[in-house]
């Protein structure tokens, strides 16, 4: 065991990683932790980076390993603001996995209630209160008790929204108008911009305060906060406009988030006659859906092609759709898209393969469309 050496590739990867070079971070972290052996603070430091690097590159599993491994580590050496900050990051990995977190966000309480500042201790608080449970509203209200002063108004804004969810009536909306108006105070868009949309679902007239929510986004150029100001938009638009609001969401969002919008946005469009739109949202729906998902993107495509009068691409859409994960609506589809299109024997065939796969309710509705050729 060298330590010295350990210690020089843990400063270089820490170098490293503040270049940009994750990798070469990785690789140097990694080869200090090997020779640090039972150097209790330098494997606790190395484990630490490497969590960290590897939470940044979305591999949460393999991180949560480390921090893990680093926690009992840096309590034994006494390092009290080092601890705060792995359980901190423990449970924030937790939540990144849909893992319980729980009794993660109560280490992180009692760790800031050894080692950290107000702010950090309200923010513990927070997320503790945000995990819900009975313990949820003594958290908050706690929580507000450590965050009462002067530059503290954003933490106070989120606590009071947090309460809100534990009142109802007009208790609650003085509440969150009460937030409202601490952020404001605070000078924070962001923290103005979540109170705006905790606020407007409890107003009379919305519009203004998620327009303005939106507004916000749009200057911090913040995705996530612009998709829920456009979604909650949406909510409350008339019906094109609400169409837009989807479709701009769409733009912005990734993933699961994305996929939904765009179905969301193909079927609006359908509902106000606006079947280019509906097509075009519609393709770019099935371009992101890949396995499972892909035969009800080729079935929203094809209703979307119906809608907009092109039955032969229609048709074809339906049959993959059928083809790739075989249901009877699909199938009835594709049945009545052949006879449309003078293809009887086609249509039969489609209706028959329908009948094979179909729910009991369908039964009776294909038995007539197969009845009527």
């Amino acid at each position: 065991m060298d330590t010295g050496h350990a210690m020089k590739l843990l400063k270089e990867a820490f170098a490293r990683d503040g270049a940009g070079d994750l990798e070469g971070a990785r690789r140097l972290a990694t080869a200090s932790l090997q020779e640090f052996g039972d150097d209790r603070t330098g494997a606790a430091a190395a484990h630490h980076l490497l969590g960290m690097l590897l939470a940044r590159t979305g591999e949460a599993a393999e991180a949560l390993e480390h921090i893990e491994a680093a926690v009992p580590l840096r309590s034994s050496t006494g390092d009290i603001e080092g601890g705060l900050a792995l359980e901190q990051l423990r449970y924030e990995l937790l939540v990144a996995l849909d893992q319980p977190a729980r009794q993660a966000a109560l280490q992180v309480v009692a760790a800031a209630e050894k080692g950290g500042g107000r702010e950090e201790l309200a923010r513990a608080l927070y997320q503790l209160a945000s995990r819900g449970g009975e313990d949820a509203l003594p958290a908050v209200e706690r929580g507000l008790a450590y965050c009462d002063r002067a530059g503290e108004e954003r933490a106070r804004s989120a606590l009071l929204i947090l309460r809100s969810e534990h009142e109802q009536g007009e208790v609650a909306l003085g509440t969150l108008r009460h937030a409202l108006q601490v952020a404001r105070s605070a000078k924070s868009r962001l923290a103005v911009a979540h109170a705006l949309l905790a606020v407007a679902p409890h107003e009379e007239d919305p519009l203004p305060l998620l327009n303005e929510a939106l507004d916000a986004g749009e200057l911090l150029r913040n995705d996530e906060l612009r998709i829920e100001a456009l979604r909650a938009l949406a909510h409350v638009s008339p019906p094109r406009r609400a169409l837009d609001h989807l479709a701009y969401a769409a733009q912005l969002a990734e993933g699961d988030a994305r996929r939904t919008l765009l179905m969301q946005a193909s079927q609006a469009a359908s509902s106000v006659g606006a079947t280019a739109r509906a097509v075009d949202h519609a393709r770019d729906l099935v371009a992101v859906c890949e396995g499972d998902e892909r035969p009800m993107a080729e079935f929203i495509l094809g209703q979307a092609l119906v809608a907009h009068g092109d039955y032969r691409a229609a048709l074809q859409h339906f049959t993959q759709a059928a083809t790739a994960q075989p249901s009877g609506a699909a199938w009835a589809m594709a049945g009545q898209l052949h006879a449309t299109l003078g293809a009887p024997e086609e249509a039969r065939a489609a209706y028959e393969a329908a009948l094979e796969v179909c729910s009991p309710d369908e039964r009776g509705s294909i038995d007539a469309l197969l009845a009527a050729l």
